[in-house]
């Protein structure tokens, strides 16, 4: 039997008077491979949104429990989510011109996580980066790092 690493329980998300999910729930077990998946409009994203702490302002969450390793996440404040996105969870974007900022280089973009969630110097982050791109096969990281 498997540790559940992340449990959605009876996640409710309203705009106004339109309910969007509805007591949405599921469990994700430490070591799983999970995708979400639905039609354009199911909710995937409130849902990630929700587990991220990004939900738009408009949106409200009338009850549920998101626990991270039994830690409710809807508990935190701003900063701590703050500092677990990017480290402890993380979303990857499915269209690539929503993931990466089109006025920072690709360096800069990767270097403000490492800046936030390492202790790495500045020439210690930019070799992690460079070595990163190479590992992924990134032809050329250098050049890679200094576009937009």
């Amino acid at each position: 039997m498997s540790k559940n690493l992340l449990e959605i329980k009876r996640l409710t998300v309203r705009v106004g008077n339109t309910i969007l999910l509805n007591e949405v729930s599921f469990d994700i077990a430490q070591g799983e491979i999970t995708a979400l998946v639905g039609g354009s409009g199911s909710g995937k994203t409130t849902i990630a949104n929700v587990i991220l702490g990004l939900l738009p302002s408009a949106l409200e969450i009338i009850q549920g429990q998101i626990l991270l390793e039994h830690k409710n996440l809807l508990l935190f404040t701003k900063e701590q989510m703050r500092l677990m996105r990017g480290e402890q969870i993380a979303m990857i974007f499915q269209e690539p011109l929503w993931a990466f900022d089109p006025l920072m280089t690709i360096g800069a973009q990767m270097d403000e996580v490492l800046a936030v969630h390492t202790s790495l110097q500045s020439q210690q982050r930019r070799h992690r980066i460079l070595d990163t791109l190479a590992k992924v096969e990134i032809t050329n990281p250098k050049d890679i790092f200094a576009r937009y």
